[in-house]
């Protein structure tokens, strides 16, 4: 079963771990507080960033975008009836 993942906050998946304000339009996506998308895997990334792989996605405006960042503090992952702590990258999280 893919792990669970729960939006904490409105914010936005991207496409890279650039600052949202600095992306073009078509390089974000809004994603609001209380959604949920399941994931096939998911990985730290840098600056306090995880990465998300989607088995498809979720965002028909992406069709074709499988992979996605989410800042760590946005966000929750559930495994089962489990919730997991963000994964770490002890490198990105002290900059």
């Amino acid at each position: 079963m893919p792990a669970q993942l729960r939006v904490l906050a409105n914010t936005v998946f991207k496409l890279s771990v650039q600052e949202s304000s600095v992306l073009p339009t078509d390089a974000k996506v809004p994603v609001y507080q209380g959604q949920e998308f399941a994931i096939a895997t998911y990985s730290p990334a840098e600056n306090a960033h995880i990465q998300l792989v989607f088995s498809r996605s979720p965002f028909p405006s992406h069709p074709n975008a499988l992979q996605w960042f989410a800042f760590k503090g946005h966000v929750e992952l559930i495994d089962g009836e489990r919730i997991m702590p963000p994964p770490q990258h002890p490198q990105s999280w002290s900059h």
